[in-house]
């Protein structure tokens, strides 16, 4: 699901980042190769979990132009109507 909407909107502009916590990072790597993401993926070893008061996994954000939290705190993917609205406002100046 987020590979699809990566490939569908990566050109005007949304980037995907996943983050996958160190426990079973040995295995990550095997993972990744079989499921053939084109996104990048880094190894959190419980700094960005805090920061962002993540509680289980997946959790999804939507982090605007001017990077700010416009959508998150979801175990569900934001759907395409959410990304539409986020790509389509312009940048903040603020």
């Amino acid at each position: 699901m987020i590979e699809a909407l990566h490939q569908k909107y990566k050109d005007r502009g949304l980037e995907v980042i996943a983050i996958h916590s160190a426990n079973d990072a040995d295995t990550v790597e095997e993972f990744l190769k079989k499921k053939k993401f084109s996104f990048a993926v880094a190894i959190d070893k419980g700094a960005t979990a805090k920061r962002y008061a993540v509680m289980g996994w997946p959790t999804y954000f939507l982090i605007d132009k001017a990077g700010k939290i416009a959508w998150g705190f979801s175990s569900a993917p934001p759907s395409e109507r959410q990304i539409e609205e986020l790509l389509s406002q312009p940048v903040s100046k603020n």
